[in-house]
Parts: structure tokens; C-alpha cells; sequence
């Protein structure tokens, strides 16, 4: 005969022999642990799936995962849920935005110390001298274009080449040709 002992609320022994002590459970086939609550077990001392004793709150769902919408089964946290929770830092030069994780921008990185005042300087740069390659082709003698409209293109390529000068450079943003 198989038996147990429970101390408790607790299975405190799993025994075996031809005679039930007083206050033990006659079990067949007990497949379970020494040392667990009674209520890990139904009534016929078959152990609950760990799903099911995760939905009683009897054990811990594990860090990473948590209940589908209708709590029937466990899915795996999201990147920015795992964040938000505490799990995972936020990767560097990255931010939640519409609960996505994205990459900051350019400006951001410099405000938060990210990118170098430099490193920034030279990305602004490298922007300005392709707007002012992109408006090259109409400095051409024979490019169709009237005076107004060149004097607009040649004001607006001195003002990108005196963006270094403008105060609050690098984070100033570029003007647009209109």
C-alpha cells in the first residue's frame, strides 16, 4: 500500500507498506514531491500542470512571460514590455514610441550625451554639403532658371554655409529649399 503523510498542508513523507498509519492518505501511483503543498495536487493526488498552478497564483509565471489576453496560455513579453517592466534596459540610442521600440534621432543622441558634440557637428555637415551639392546644378550658366529664382538658390546656399556659425549649432535645424 502507498501512503502519505501531511504535516500542515504539506506532504511531509511518501511511504510504502502493508498497513495505513493513522492520519495518512492512501495514494496509487503518486507521482509528485516530498515537501509540496497539498493543494499542487486534485483530489485523486494527481499533480496539477505548472499552467494550472500558475492560473491558482500557487507559482510564479515566469520572468519574461506573461497571460495571453483570455489566461489560458503564457506568451513571451514583447522587447518594450520586458523594458517598461524592469527586466531588460532600454538599448542605447533607442526610445518607446507608440510602444515600439525606434531609434533616436540625430538630436536626441547629442541631448542625451549619446553622440559627441563633434561626432553631431560633423553629421550636420555632411547634411548641409549634400543640400548644397543637390543645389549645385542650377549655379550651371546653362541651367533654365530665372534671376529671381537664382538669387532665391544662392541665398539659401549662403545660408547653409553659415549654418556653423549660427548659435545653437549643431542642434539647429536645416532649412529646406522652398
Amino acid at each position: 500500500m502507498e501512503y502519505l503523510i501531511i504535516e500542515k498542508g504539506k506532504i511531509k513523507k511518501h511511504c510504502c507498506g502493508s498497513e495505513l498509519p493513522k492520519g495518512a492518505v492512501e495514494v496509487k501511483n503518486f507521482s509528485g514531491f516530498v515537501g509540496e503543498s497539498v493543494d499542487f495536487y486534485y483530489s485523486d493526488w494527481t499533480r496539477k500542470s505548472d499552467l494550472v498552478l500558475m492560473q491558482e497564483g500557487l507559482k510564479d509565471i515566469p520572468q519574461g512571460y506573461k497571460w495571453n489576453d483570455d489566461k489560458t496560455e503564457l506568451v513571451e513579453m514583447t522587447q518594450v514590455e520586458k523594458i517598461e517592466s524592469g527586466l531588460e534596459e532600454m538599448p542605447k540610442g533607442f526610445k518607446i514610441e507608440n510602444n515600439s521600440l525606434v531609434p533616436m534621432t540625430d538630436s536626441e543622441m547629442y541631448k542625451e550625451g549619446l553622440l559627441s558634440k563633434e561626432g553631431y557637428s560633423a553629421i550636420k555637415r555632411a547634411e548641409r554639403d549634400s543640400l548644397l551639392s543637390a543645389t549645385d546644378k542650377y549655379l550651371l550658366p546653362d541651367f533654365p532658371i530665372d534671376e529671381e529664382r537664382l538669387s532665391e538658390i544662392k541665398l539659401y546656399r549662403q545660408t547653409l554655409r553659415d549654418l556653423p556659425k549660427q548659435k545653437g549649432f549643431p542642434d539647429i535645424e536645416i532649412p529646406k529649399l522652398q
